[in-house]
């Protein structure tokens, strides 16, 4: 009898702790809501093959990292209306609200449509009743205590812009694009990404998902990775699986770091307790430290910290001398004549219409993206000294300046490439040939030039605090980049950096992965209320110290 009342008990507190786990779970769900919306088949038009499946691809990767998703597939207005009306009346109790859709949207004037599967857009007046008003979501959505986070591939090739751009055309004067635009300005704490650039068209694949989709469902599902971070990710494999013909794009207004797949679970044993940081008054320490930096406000700031140290004098002289060599160095430059410097003459000597370069690393290889200063009907393209030409070929995309197909400004080399010179030539808008110009590519360089440019745009990436058995800080961002870094250096309660922290070596073989046996976290005292960072760069210049506090 004791024993059947025994079994009894333990079967009710397992019942009870699976309902509090499972509320746990809701609750956690419902502070994180995501809205799905994959249309396929289209009544009027060509459908779009992989957006339902796109959907449900993301639907199941949002499940997977703890998000309540509303899905629907092959909607019509009606149907998108009520999702997205369920989704909105969700999201105002919600700390994250992610939107993904797959289908057709096109931008007239500007301003961005989603378009359910019944649309039919045959006079002007249809556009406002038969689309949904991408904007309209945005401002619904538009508020401080909420991160947003919209996802869009629906930049696919539209049978309804080059339908309505006919019709619309003779009766006003109105701008009508396959692409979406791009948004200079969002709520705060919102962020937008586009399968393809702004008015560009993307690809619809030839598997089972889009090129985009595929990347993001991959990306989405990795914990410790924020979400700008992730669209990077996401922006190379597309660009690698598309040869450069599809560029992903995002803007954002994001006020913090957001992971969509949690911040990771590092293991406890492998958390390496820093030395103590010196006491305030150690100041021997600090000026051993800093006294190579070539940052007048490092020595300023000493000085305030420690004003009757015996080294103050050296460092109030070592600031006033930075200072002055930053000015001359200025007047210097603004001083120089056009010809002068072997670098200036040669952007002097350079045609007023030579191209210029841009290089990407990513996992496949190198994209060169290349920007004209006029517009162009056709590029071509060899590497080095002898060979062929090659046409680029063209974009899905009209030029409106030339009413011609675009030429695709990007190219694909090879991931171990060696320095060469790349001969570019163009076609003009009047049939003439221009060219060809050589464009020098260093691949050491142009890494150190990329993943430099990167970190700049990214500042506030730089580091993270996360609580797990302790305080630690996270550098995962730095070490993604690290090939553009000689050394990083941090302070613990001080905007002086004062400690070295360990960078593996850089990798050009696949330069933005991090070894299995690197450790991207310190574990910090809890006490811990700020962290300053100071990176010196490849070719010695050093950034400026940026402070991030709890």
């Amino acid at each position: 009898m004791r024993h059947s009342i025994g079994l009894r008990s333990i079967r009710f507190l397992a019942a009870q702790a699976m309902a509090v786990v499972a509320l746990s779970w809701a609750a956690q769900a419902q502070d994180r809501v995501a809205l799905v919306v994959g249309n396929s088949k289209y009544v009027s038009v060509n459908g779009v093959p992989n957006a339902v499946n796109d959907g449900h691809t993301m639907a199941r990767a949002l499940r997977e990292i703890g998000f309540a998703v509303v899905d629907g597939y092959d909607l019509n207005r009606d149907g998108m209306e009520r999702q997205i009306r369920e989704f909105l009346r969700k999201s105002e109790t919600a700390r994250v609200a992610l939107l993904f859709y797959a289908g057709h949207g096109l931008q007239v004037d500007g301003r961005n449509y989603l378009l359910p599967v019944n649309t039919k857009l045959e006079v002007a007046s249809d556009l406002g009743f038969e689309t949904i008003g991408l904007d309209n979501i945005l401002e619904s959505l538009n508020g401080t205590s909420r991160t947003n986070i919209i996802i869009l591939d629906a930049c696919r090739n539209n049978p309804f812009a080059q339908s309505l751009a006919s019709r619309f055309g003779a009766a006003r004067s109105v701008t009508v694009l396959s692409g979406l635009a791009g948004y200079s300005n969002l709520g705060t704490g919102t962020l937008i990404a586009f399968s393809t650039a702004p008015g560009a068209v993307a690809l619809d694949g030839t598997g089972s998902n889009s090129p985009f989709t595929k990347a993001l469902a991959r990306h989405v599902r990795t914990p410790g990775l924020e979400v700008r971070q992730m669209l990077t990710r996401v922006r190379a494999d597309v660009a690698a699986e598309t040869r450069g013909r599809q560029i992903p794009w995002d803007n954002s207004s994001l006020l913090g770091e957001v992971y969509l797949a949690g911040t990771g679970r590092p293991e406890s044993e492998h958390v390496n307790v820093p030395p103590a940081v010196p006491a305030p008054a150690a100041d021997d320490l600090l000026w051993e430290a800093i006294k190579s930096s070539n940052v007048a406000a490092v020595f300023e700031e000493f000085v305030n910290k420690f004003p009757t140290s015996p080294h103050a004098r050296d460092a109030r002289g070592r600031a006033d001398e930075l200072k002055k060599t930053d000015d001359l160095k200025k007047s210097q430059v603004a001083m120089l004549p056009p010809g002068a410097g072997t670098q200036i003459g040669k952007l002097a000597s350079a045609p007023a219409n030579a191209p210029i370069a841009s290089f990407t690393r990513h996992n496949g290889g190198w994209s060169v993206a290349f920007s004209f200063a006029e517009p162009v009907t056709g590029i071509s393209w060899r590497l080095g000294e002898s060979g062929n030409f090659r046409e680029t070929g063209f974009l899905d995309a009209f030029d409106p300046r030339t009413r011609r197909r675009m030429p695709n400004p990007a190219i694909e080399l090879d991931a171990d490439q060696r320095a060469a010179t790349i001969y570019v030539r163009y076609v003009d808008a009047n049939g003439s040939l221009q060219g060809p110009f050589p464009i020098r590519f260093e691949p050491t360089g142009a890494l150190e030039r990329e993943q430099r440019k990167i970190l700049e745009m990214t500042t506030g990436s730089w580091l993270s605090f996360r609580e797990f058995n302790g305080l630690i800080v996270y550098y995962t961002h730095l070490m993604s980049y690290r090939c553009a870094i000689r050394q990083v250096r941090i302070g613990l309660d001080s905007t002086i950096p004062d400690r070295a922290i360990a960078m593996p070596p850089c990798n050009e073989k696949d330069p933005m992965a991090i070894p299995a046996d690197a450790q991207p976290y310190l574990k910090v005292p809890p006490a811990t209320r700020l962290v300053s960072v100071e990176i010196t760069y490849r070719d010695g210049s050093i950034s400026e110290v940026k402070t991030f506090r709890r």
